[in-house]
């Protein structure tokens, strides 16, 4: 399977943490309204990448040309906060990367995170920028800032509880 560099502990500590903040998180009214303007900003963002086939086409570039947009270090760089959000929103976190030499959260369809670092919500390669044209990436573009605020007010809330547990991120 794919490089691992740390993706696959950062998950298994994530998991760790949520084992122990599920049940005090689900009940929390603050989170449910940050999960749930978080969970409408980002499938927004991803319906219409999806019917700009831009998912397609950046799933499939990912798995003809490992190393390129879905590069390994975006995933390297997912903080503890971007995979309890996750999490939050019922996404089940890969055990292990799927397309070698790519993103540890790249899969053969796309990403399998629903919440993902801004690069990956902002970034589009010359060639999906010619093929979308500027009048659509200035729509997209309102899309991902919505979806971009969404996900650090969820990420700032859920590290402000693990500060108040006085609990490090993923650790036990």
């Amino acid at each position: 399977m794919g490089e691992d560099g740390g993706e696959a502990r950062a998950v298994a500590l994530a998991l760790a943490t949520w084992r122990r903040r599920e049940a005090d998180w689900r009940a929390d009214p603050e989170l449910a309204a940050l999960a749930r303007d978080c969970r409408q900003a980002a499938e927004a963002t991803w319906a219409a990448y999806r019917g700009l086939a831009v998912v397609d086409g950046c799933a499939a570039c990912a798995g003809d040309n490992p190393g390129g947009c879905c590069f390994p270090e975006v995933g390297q760089s997912l903080g503890q906060a971007c995979l309890l959000g996750n999490l939050l929103l019922g996404v089940e976190l890969p055990r292990e990367a799927s397309v070698p030499g790519s993103c540890y959260f790249v899969g053969p369809t796309g990403c399998r995170l629903l919440l993902r670092d801004a690069f990956c919500i902002n970034y589009f390669c010359p060639a999906q920028e010619k093929r979308l044209g500027r009048a659509v990436l200035a729509r997209l573009a309102g899309l991902a800032g919505r979806e971009n605020l969404a996900a650090a007010a969820l990420e700032t809330a859920l590290l402000r509880r693990l500060n108040q547990a006085r609990e490090r991120p993923g650790r036990g």
